[in-house]
């Protein structure tokens, strides 16, 4: 568990350039460091060197589904799964599922209250 004074490292992974951005805009604050990734290979990558404490993982995503990137990265690590589908399939690997479109402030309540 860590402490309370730290920051949270949070990791964005989703393939649309431009959501990117306004994430790490809107979650850069005192209490969340953020990473964000556009291309899986890279978001493990990182994971292996550096594991966030949450990160979001869109549903489809170039060369994987979010499913496979949440397999391969640390189990430690708390995966929210990001989705626009109406039905994704059902797995015990994310801790919460949250359907797209999404409001930042309902993501950043969610962000700053996961207990690590």
């Amino acid at each position: 568990m860590k402490n309370r004074t730290m920051k949270k490292l949070v990791y964005f992974l989703d393939d649309e350039v431009f959501l990117s951005e306004i994430f790490q805009e809107y979650f850069e604050t005192e209490d969340v460091d953020v990473m964000v990734f556009n291309h899986p290979k890279e978001a493990i990558e990182a994971c292996l060197s550096n594991p966030p404490d949450i990160m979001l993982i869109d549903y489809r995503l170039p060369e994987m589904i979010g499913l496979e990137v949440a397999e391969i990265i640390d189990d430690k690590i708390i995966k929210i799964l990001m989705t626009g589908e109406l039905a994704p399939p059902a797995n015990d690997l994310f801790k919460l599922t949250i359907n797209k479109p999404y409001k930042l402030e309902s993501l950043k309540s969610i962000i700053l209250d996961v207990d690590l």
